[in-house]
């Protein structure tokens, strides 16, 4: 089970040090075994695979840094379309395998273009991995919202009403949903319903940022991370994780706000 994070901070581990590492073993597989019939008959063969390098480690860095945050697929489906994209860099940059003249020309500025397309979309990822959208205003605003929500689980007894700016999140557990709110400290009950049944309930107020969690953004103090490690942080209650398929929703939400 997903369990909120007290931790007001996450951060994705640095991943260049695998992409360099396959990159290599890649050009050592292509030196040693020459599969689809490659031939290193002079230096420039040579350098033509070295070309392997910085190809492959520069698309690798597209695909991590900006079409893998934003695929809402399955693992399977993700890596598929990873291993597509990164299969037909290589294609272009190898195919024809030549080392004549104007083949170098054209392999030369495939690599510049990857490169400086993977510098933008580093710079850019490490631009995300530090926003954070201040909702601490937001927050005031509608701290004087009387609104009221009513939230009912299966049973009649099973009834929660409080105020729209005090509802945090919604977290499943089970058959059951534990609705955790703010009201002279942190409150949490547990009624027997469904994520979905409970945002229908909210009108609205809830938005869905997990497959085991829903926030309300206006009573959020900020939202941080980058697009694959996102998460929602209260004032009191515990930080909430942003799963990758909707980090772009959210942060669009939490910037409109």
């Amino acid at each position: 089970m997903v369990r909120p994070n007290k931790s007001s901070s996450a951060s994705a581990p640095s991943s260049w040090r695998l992409q360099l590492g396959v990159s290599v073993g890649l050009f050592a597989f292509l030196v040693l075994f020459r599969p689809f019939g490659l031939t290193i008959t002079k230096l420039a063969d040579v350098l033509v695979l070295v070309g392997v390098i910085p190809v492959n480690f520069c698309a690798m860095a597209i695909v991590h840094d900006l079409i893998l945050p934003r695929l809402k697929a399955a693992r399977v489906i993700t890596a598929f379309v990873a291993s597509g994209v990164i299969g037909l860099f290589n294609i272009i940059y190898l195919a024809p395998f030549s080392a004549a003249p104007g083949a170098l020309v054209v392999k030369v500025m495939l690599v510049a273009g990857l490169a400086l397309l993977a510098i933008w979309s580093w710079r850019r990822q490490q631009a995300l991995n530090h926003e954070v959208i201040d909702l601490r205003e937001r927050a005031k605003n509608v701290a004087h919202d009387h609104r009221h929500v009513v939230l009912k689980g299966d049973s009649e007894t099973e009834i929660i009403k409080l105020d729209a700016s005090a509802l945090c999140y919604v977290q499943a557990e089970g058959n059951y949903v534990r609705v955790v709110w703010r009201n002279d400290g942190v409150k949490e009950k547990l009624l027997r319903a469904t994520l979905q049944s409970t945002q229908d309930a909210a009108d609205g107020l809830l938005m869905r940022c997990h497959r085991s969690f829903l926030v309300n953004l206006d009573a959020a103090e900020r939202v941080e991370g980058p697009l694959r490690s996102m998460r929602v942080v209260f004032t009191e209650a515990d930080s909430v994780p942003v799963a990758r398929g909707y980090a772009e929703e959210i942060r669009k939400a939490a910037k409109a706000l």
